[in-house]
């Protein structure tokens, strides 16, 4: 991944760890906060054996379509 400097690379990276399970710190929370909820939306076209294999990940929302 390629940009210039502040467009934002890190923010993604950093988003993708935590999404797929990196542990975070507390000052990722938001002030008055206790917990944190993270969500993220792929989408794979018709690869359904990466669909199948994120579900047998017991991956959250995952929707297969065929």
């Amino acid at each position: 991944m390629t940009g210039e400097t502040g467009s934002g690379k890190s923010i993604i990276v950093d988003s993708l760890g935590l999404i797929l399970g990196k542990r975070s710190s507390q000052e990722m929370i938001r002030s008055n906060c206790d917990t944190a909820q993270l969500e993220g939306l792929f989408s794979l076209g018709s690869n359904a054996n990466t669909a199948k294999l994120l579900a047998n990940q017991e991956l959250n929302a995952v929707t297969i379509r065929s």
